[in-house]
Parts: C-alpha cells; structure tokens; sequence
C-alpha cells in the first residue's frame, strides 16, 4: 500500500518498492528486490543479482542515487571488465534500505544521466517513525556449497515527545558460500572438418567450479533535527563493505584447429553447420587456477538541511561519496599443461539442445586429472589491481509558492536550483610474472587440492574430476623477482612499467548544472490536469590522464619502448527539457504523459586514455619474445578508450495509465519511446604496439585493437503492464510484464550501413507473485522470467572488412522460482523463511545464434531460515 501510494502521488511516471516489500520477498541485495517492478531487469553474477537495467537499456543507462545525491560505484577489478557507471548493487544488503524510487520520466531538478532510469535509494527517516528497535537473525544456506552462513541486522529507532529530533541506527552482517559451476567455450573459427567446408569448431572446451566466500558488513545512520518549526537539518551515513574471496579451478580441453589435423576419423558430428562431437588423439589439456580476495568499500555521508522563509524554502546539500576495489589477495593465476601428448585422448558431446537444456552430454578423457602429475607446471602469474572512486557534490534547491491564476492556469510552485559535482576514479593495474626461489622444486605435492565431488556433475552428464594445485604451497615458493620478496604485493610495491602504464589510468569529471522548474494545475476537457515543466542545463568537463607508449629502432636493431604521460580535455554541454502531465480521468484513474531529453555520459572505462592487450599474448610474448609472434594461435586482439567520446543524448515519450483499486491494488499500462543519439559502439583498427621481453628487449606486433566511437543511433520501444490486487480469502497477485522492441544503426563500412542488437535488451520480460495472507501466515510464490538479451558490446566495426554479429555474446532467456514464508507469532516476533532458485534452473548464452552454445551455468538453491523481531 505504502508503494503504491508513492506512486500515486508522484510528480511524474515512477514506481517505487519499500522496507516491506524488500522484507517480505526473497531479496539478498537491492537489486533482487527491484526484479518484481514493472520494466525492471536483473543481471546476476554467481547466482546474486548484481546490475539492474531499466525498460530495456542496461545497467550503465541508469542514474543511481542515495536520498537524491550521486553515489560512486565500485569497478569490477576482478576480471577487468570495466565500466565506470554501472553501480554494483551487491554491495548493499537489501534490509537496511526504506525504500527505492525508479523514476522513469525526468524532471527538470532531477540529477541526470539516467537515459533508462533514476534510482534512488531512500532511507528511513527518523522523524517519521516512533521508537524502536528490530533484529533479524536467520541462517543462509547453498545447496551447492553445502554451508549454513550466520546472518543478521539490528536497526533501533528513537524520537523525543517534540517530535523535533530523531535517530536511527542500523547494522546488517551478511555471509553466503557459494558454489558455481561453468562450461564454456572460447569462441569459435571456421574449419573444414571430415571433408566439410566452413563448420564452426570451438577454440576449445573450459570447465570451471568457482568456489566463492561472500561477506558483507553494513552501516546506517540517520539523524533529523527540527529545531525551529521553519528549519530541518538532517544527515545520513551509509557504509558498507563486501569481501570476497574466490578460487576457481578449471580444466581446458584444446580443440579449434585440432579438428582438422587430430580428429579421430568418423567421429565427428555437425549440428547446424557446429561441430557437435568428436574425440581427439594427441591434443592439448590445460590445467589453470585463480585465486584473489577483494575488497569493496562504499562510504556516503550526506548533509542537508530544509529551510522555509516567507513563500521560499531552501534545500542545500552536500554530500562526499567513495568506492574503493582492492585486491587485498592480488589476483594470482597458476597454468600447467600436457607435456606428453602420445596416447592423450579427449572427447565430447553437446547432446541435442545445449543452450535450452542447460547442460551437455560428455566430455572426458582417458588423462588422469586426478594425478598430481599429469600435467606440467607452465607459469605462475599475478595482477595486483587498485581502483578508487569519489564524488562530492553540493545540490541547491529552492522552492517557490505562487498559487497565483493565469488565464484558467494556477501556477503553484517555482523551482530554481543547481548542481556542482567533482568526481574522479583511479585505476591501477600491475601485471608480474612470478619466479621460482631459489632451492625450490615444482612437484605433484604442488597440485593436491581437490575440487569438489559434485562439480559438474549437473552440467555434463559424463565428466571427470580433477586436482588443482594448492595455492598456500605455490605462494611459498615464488617471489616476483628482485621487486618483492613474495607474490601479494599491494600497488605501491610495484614501480609501474610501460605495459602497465598503458593499461592504467585516471579520469576527473566536474559537472555543472542549472535547472528551472514550473508546478501548475488547469483543465482540460472537464478534467483536471496537473504537471511540471522545466529545463536542465547541465555542463561536463573531462580531463583524462594516461600514457603514450611508443616503439622505436635502435642503431644496433632493438626495440626500446618510451612512454609519455598524456593528458586529453574535453567539455560538452546539453539543455534538457522535459514535461510531465497528469489528467485525473475519474475517481483513482489517472493518465500521465511526458516528455524528455536526457543523456547518460560514457563510461569511465570508454573514456579512459588506456589499451589492454589480452593477458595471456602479454605473458607469452614476454616468456617467448619473438617466437611468440609466428604461433598462429596468438591473440592479437586489444581493447581500448577514447577521451573523446561525447555522451548519449535520447528524446523520450511516455505514455501511463493508472487504475488504483479502492482496497487495494493497481492496474497499469505505459508505453514508451525513446530516439538516442551519439550511441557508442566498437571500431576494432590495427595499430603497433611494443610488448616487453624477459630478457628486458622488447618486440612490436600489430594489433586489433577496439575503440569506442560515436558512430551510430538507437531507437527503443515497448509497453509496461502491472497489476496488483488481493482477493476475498486473503489471496492475492502481484504481476508485472514488459515487451520492448529496439534497433541500433551505426556508421557505414564499405558503404554499407550496419544494424545490430541493443545492449541488455529482453524482448519481453515478467515476473508474477501470487501471495496469501490469512491470519499469522503470509507466503509468497515468485517467478521472474525474460527473453534472451546481447550481454556484450553491440557490434564491433572493423576498419578493413564487415562486421560479423555473430560474435555477441547472447544470454538465452532465463527464469528463477523463488518463494518467501512468515508466521508471525505475537507482535513482536516472526518466523520467516526465503528460498531462491526452486528448480536449480541453469543459466546459458550462445556467440551469435544458439546452434553455438557458449556458456553454462549452474549456482544452485538458496534458502534462508530465521526470525525477525520488532519491539
């Protein structure tokens, strides 16, 4: 009720959830709570939602915001897939949030940059509760881990008789064990295989168990202060950090161009033009690991205040917003591989439908994984990894009553305000190769960890099981050379060298904005109507520091590397109108209407001055040096920034019509649409690079390197349904669905326009809740579904041919089942229990079309058992 009341009284298209819908429905985190709102889509990341996108555009597309300031986000400095807008809603537990408002049209005083959505996370306010003091302690168990994880959050509340101070404090401890199983391919080339031209054959086979201990500590402190009837001041205080620690160990299965040289005759089986089976004799078998412990911090501290003098009130707030991701266990990777390929023999069958079923058929081999020494010790590599985020922003808004009448119009409110933001990120990257100490000898001792006994077993019906190698042993044994005495060395340990200037940067962003805003009310027809209009003007400076890194020929033949300091500016500036109607149709029927330009500005890992070449070609061509340049199994790909991106600019209509039930309830319809330019997409062109040699030389190779550009736009489309409402009996459903249609265009190659798939975009997605509350007992029965979406960058362009679609990477459609249960005993205690994830159902994606499978997934149930208590 309290939800929908918000949206009821909302000044423009919004929906909201609060501290009761995040309690009752299974929810680990902010964003689990948000996948039940109408247009809402969730990515989830080892079994926990992490991103949310909203209508369609992912989760960069999205303006997220604490009690209405900029919150900085954490990047991802576990893999190196970087961002710089997307906010990792994993880091923040679900139960110490009042609530979250998605605003789906802007308005003039709104903090831009959500092209999709403004989220804005909302405290508790003091002054609006009574005292209290609540707990929740509950045990949450993996049923692939097989641990039962203490869990549990303390919030207490008080307020004087004046009701003119007030605080809460609260405090949430979270811990999970996870358990994530992988099967996944690396790409695929086009080979002639048993006298078939032109079959698609995977590079190679990768299975992975991901062992993950989750923990996640939580602050939150509000104060309001009243002390005169005309003035409010108030503060809020979030923190929260979440550690992680992950091994993953994985065994890869080599085969690409292997199927035309080692194929095993009249083995081979060709699905849709897919090498679907066969065995080969004589291959190659990888034995890798990964092993770090991060660290992500998030502090925000708000101060505000509200002030009324005469028909004004004035708003000033500032706020100060960090996120921190370290890597307090540098990531470390250990490779060994067949050394004798006489007698290997490895063979594998995807079975009928891969990607729809969720698991494969077989894949085994006559090699004992389970013997220390059946594979070689090949290197041991480390990457420390450091990036830091701030934001300070002061926020000034003025409200202005008019009430005054023109021509049949009354104007109620003037809005004038501003916005002056100073954010940063820094991000740090070092890459080593680990030495062996002196008297130190590689042996089987070194490889005893055994995975656990049921992985893969749900993903590949005939597997085997292997060993890993024990990273305590390995980290006694190695030292990154002359420049630390062991293998976790945190950033400052390490001087930078050229390849890791190159891949490392820093970016300061400063924003200016302005806005002017106008609450009226008239009619319309016999209807009254009611609405705002205004316009943002809003100014962003940039300045990007990186690294020029350039080769040049010595007299005497070699290669020497200089590396420059470079710094790029650029500023831009956009006016942003918008309009917000609504029309009382009748009694609790409202139709609303809006219209808007808005932007999101590029991500900071776009933006960066910085070029990463894949790892492993750095770490071959630095044990090989030349050599490594003729093995046609090199990568020569590379990923890269540009300081020159402009942002994406869209013109957004909407169109919602709202029924609120007298009891209880809504039933709603919205459609919308939304033209966005300067939409950014890859342009993959070859370029020199140097790469640094062991012996300290160094060799330059051309390399294809992929660039964001401002070459294209995106056209976005779809409608909204949601229904709420409760029955006779204590029944109930909540449902929600949305379809979208989208279209990308981009720049012309060879005189040919390109057209390609929107990033994160479901066709159609819902979720439907049916619930019973009768007497002591409340249960909830969830399932959320959508369509299959494109998980990577759109379409790459390449500078010399066309591009190939089918390289995206799509995630075949998915559904989770979950369910939530309470018996409330007296008015102070409740039992509860939350399960997610029912049927264990198994996440996929395929390259390009599904006869390609590219990814399996399985993380398994969850369930959470405890009690709540509120006095």
């Amino acid at each position: 009720s309290r939800s929908l009341d918000l949206k009821l009284h909302a000044d423009r298209i919004s929906d909201a959830i609060v501290a009761a819908d995040i309690g009752k429905l299974p929810a680990v985190n902010v964003a689990e709570a948000l996948q039940r709102v109408p247009g809402v889509t969730i990515s989830r990341e080892a079994g926990e939602g992490q991103f949310v996108g909203v209508r369609g555009l992912g989760p960069n597309f999205q303006s997220v915001t604490f009690n209405g300031v900029p919150i900085s986000v954490n990047e991802n400095i576990r893999n190196s897939d970087q961002s710089g807008r997307q906010f990792r809603f994993r880091v923040l537990p679900a139960d110490l949030i009042g609530g979250v408002v998605v605003t789906k049209s802007p308005t003039a005083d709104l903090v831009d940059g959500g092209i999709g959505a403004n989220i804005d996370i909302i405290s508790v306010k003091p002054l609006d509760r009574g005292n209290f003091a609540s707990g929740r302690a509950f045990g949450s168990f993996d049923e692939r881990a097989g641990y039962l994880a203490p869990n549990g959050s303390f919030s207490v509340g008080w307020r004087n008789d004046a009701h003119t101070i007030g605080m809460i404090a609260s405090a949430s401890y979270q811990r999970r064990d996870v358990q994530f199983d992988r099967f996944q391919t690396f790409g695929y080339g086009t080979y002639t295989v048993d006298g078939v031209e032109g079959v698609q054959v995977s590079n190679g086979w990768n299975t992975t168990v991901e062992e993950e201990q989750r923990r996640r500590l939580s602050y939150l402190a509000s104060i309001q202060w009243r002390p005169f009837d005309t003035l409010e001041l108030h503060s809020d205080i979030l923190y929260s950090n979440f550690n992680n620690q992950i091994a993953e160990n994985r065994v890869t299965y080599e085969v690409g161009g292997l199927a035309e040289s080692n194929l095993v005759p009249g083995s081979a089986q060709i699905e849709g033009g897919v090498l679907y089976a066969g065995a080969i004799e004589e291959g190659r078998i990888y034995r890798s690991a990964e092993y770090s412990e991060q660290t992500h911090a998030n502090g925000s501290v708000i101060l505000g205040a509200d002030w009324e003098t005469g028909n004004w009130t004035l708003s000033p707030t500032v706020s100060i917003s960090n996120a921190d991701s370290n890597l307090d266990t540098p990531l470390q990777r250990i490779d060994s591989e067949t050394a004798d390929r006489d007698g290997l023999f490895y063979q594998f069958d995807l079975g009928e439908s891969p990607v729809e079923e969720g698991k494969i058929r077989l894949l085994t081999t006559n090699l004992d994984l389970t013997d220390p020494g059946a594979l070689t010790f090949r290197r041991y590599r480390i990457r420390p990894i450091n990036s830091e985020d701030q934001d300070i922003t002061f926020l000034l808004n003025t409200v202005r009553t008019l009430d005054r009448d023109y021509a049949g119009m009354t104007l109620r409110d003037m809005r004038l305000g501003g916005q002056r933001t100073s954010r940063f990120r820094d991000y740090q990257r070092r890459d080593r190769m680990a030495e062996l100490k002196s008297g130190y000898v590689i042996d089987g001792s070194y490889f005893g960890y055994h995975v656990p006994d049921d992985t893969m077993n749900d993903l590949i019906g005939h597997h085997n099981h292997w060993l890993g190698p024990s990273f305590e042993r390995f980290r006694d044994a190695f030292r990154i050379g002359s420049e630390y005495p062991g293998v976790a060395p945190e950033i400052g340990d390490l001087a930078p060298t050229s390849d890791d200037s190159r891949q490392s940067y820093k970016i300061d962003e400063d924003i200016l904005a302005l806005y002017g805003r106008m609450d009226f009310e008239t009619r319309f027809g016999g209807f009254p109507v009611s609405g705002n209009a205004g316009a943002r003007w809003v100014e962003t400076k940039t300045t990007v520091y990186g690294t020029s890194v350039e080769a040049h020929e010595e007299d005497d033949g070699s290669i020497a590397t200089i590396a420059s300091p470079r710094v790029t500016e650029g500023t831009y500036s956009d006016l942003l109108p918008s309009i917000n109607l609504q029309i009382d149709l009748r009694r609790r029927t409202l139709l609303r209407l809006a219209a808007s330009k808005s932007i999101t500005r590029p991500s900071l890992a776009s933006l960066r001055d910085a070029t990463v070449p894949n790892s492993k070609t750095v770490s071959d061509i630095y044990e090989r040096g030349k050599e490594a340049l003729s093995d046609p199994g090199l990568d020569v790909s590379a990923v890269g920034g540009n300081p020159s991106l402009e942002p994406y600019t869209s013109v957004n209509f909407d169109i919602s019509l709202e029924h609120y039930l007298d009891e209880f309830g809504i039933a709603s319809a919205s459609v919308f649409y939304k033209r966005i330019d300067n939409f950014i997409s890859g342009e993959r062109r070859w370029e020199e690079m140097p790469f640094a040699v062991n012996d300290g030389s160094s060799v330059r190779m051309q390399i294809a390197v992929t660039r964001p550009r401002n070459n294209g736009e995106a056209f976005l489309s779809g409608l909204e349904l949601g229904y709420v409402n409760r029955f006779p009996g204590g029944f109930g459903l909540s449902a929600s669905a949305s379809v979208t249609s989208s279209s990308v265009k981009f720049g012309s190659v060879d005189g040919q326009r390109m057209t390609g798939r929107l990033q994160g975009v479901s066709d159609f997605s819902y979720s439907i809740t049916p619930f019973i509350a009768r007497g002591p007992v409340e249960a909830y029965l969830s399932y959320t579904w959508r369509s299959d979406f494109e998980s990577n960058g759109n379409v790459t362009i390449a500078s010399d041919t066309r591009t190939d679609t089918d390289e995206a990477i799509v995630a075949a459609s998915f559904g989770t089942l979950d369910f939530g249960i309470t018996y409330q005993f007296n008015r102070t205690f409740e039992l509860f229990a939350e399960g997610v994830n029912l049927t264990d159902a198994h996440q996929s994606a395929y390259q390009g079309y599904e006869a390609r499978p590219y990814q399996l997934q399985q993380y398994g149930r969850t369930l959470n058992i405890g009690l709540r208590a509120t006095f």
